[in-house]
Parts: structure tokens; sequence; C-alpha cells
């Protein structure tokens, strides 16, 4: 599991961080690795006010290395950022992909298990958010559209 902490001031006041949580079966945390400018591995000068960890998701085996990875945004305006971070197996940054160009010609789409699209967007800033509180429990598919590239994401919505 993975949780944003926007206020975090590792390197500077509201830098941000992200945090990996590893869970008990009951729920309970059995431990967590924190991902900032001074921990994890994570090599990524932030900047005071960058809120990194204002926006995070699991985006499941991006890099198909049977380990998940996580997307987390830095919404500052002055060091704006997505990152898709790739993890180790303890939670540690293995790598990671700073997207910065952000267009309004770009849009994402959700469509459920059936392959029916049920929300579409455009993405007018680097932080996007998306309510599916009222979307029943299963599986979904984001779909992003940059400019000819297409990505998609899994979302499993307990």
């Amino acid at each position: 599991m993975v949780v944003g902490a926007r206020s975090d001031d590792d390197s500077a006041t509201d830098a941000g961080a992200a945090y990996i949580l590893f869970m008990n079966a009951d729920g309970t945390v059995k431990a967590n690795q924190k991902i900032s400018a001074l921990s994890g591995g994570f090599n990524e000068t932030l900047l005071e006010k960058n809120y990194f960890g204002y926006g995070v998701a699991g985006i499941e085996d991006y890099n198909n290395d049977d380990i998940p990875d996580i997307a987390v945004s830095a919404p500052n305006s002055t060091n704006i950022a997505l990152y898709i971070i790739h993890l180790n197996r303890d939670g540690t940054v293995k790598s990671y992909v700073k997207n910065t160009n952000f267009s309004s010609d770009y849009k994402f789409q959700i469509y459920n298990i059936i392959g029916k699209q049920i929300y579409e967007s455009r993405i007018t800033s680097q932080e996007t958010n998306v309510d599916i509180s009222n979307y029943a429990s299963g599986l979904y598919f984001l779909v992003s559209k940059m400019n000819e590239e297409i990505k998609t994401f899994k979302i499993v919505k307990e």
C-alpha cells in the first residue's frame, strides 16, 4: 500500500514524502519504508512546498519485474512533476521517471471490467483527481492518452 505525506519536512518545509506500507493479514501495518528526498533511495531534489505525495497510486508492475510500482505527484508550480517510481522488494526506489510535460491535449478515460467507458476527462494540470468512491468494488482500467502515447493502468477498488 502507498500513502502520501505531502507536508513532510525531510529536505525542506512541505517537501513531501510517500510511505510504502507492508501489511499484516489483519490489516495492521507490519513495516513501512519512507520515500523522500532523504530516504528510500529517491535521489530527487524536492523544493519547499513541493508537496511530493499529494497524490499517490499503486500502478501494478509497470516495469515487469514482479514488484508493484507507484505513481506520486508533486504539484508545486516551480517543480511540477508526476513520478513513476519503480520499487525494490523492500519498498526502496529502484529507479524513477519524472514526467513534467503536461498539456491540455492530454486526456484519460476509466473503463469498467466489461470495457464500458464510465468516465472521461482532460488532464489540465499535473494534479488531476478523480473521485471513485461511488463506483462499485471491482476492477477498472484507466487509459491515459498523451500525444501519441497510450498507457493503461489497472485500478482495484475494494
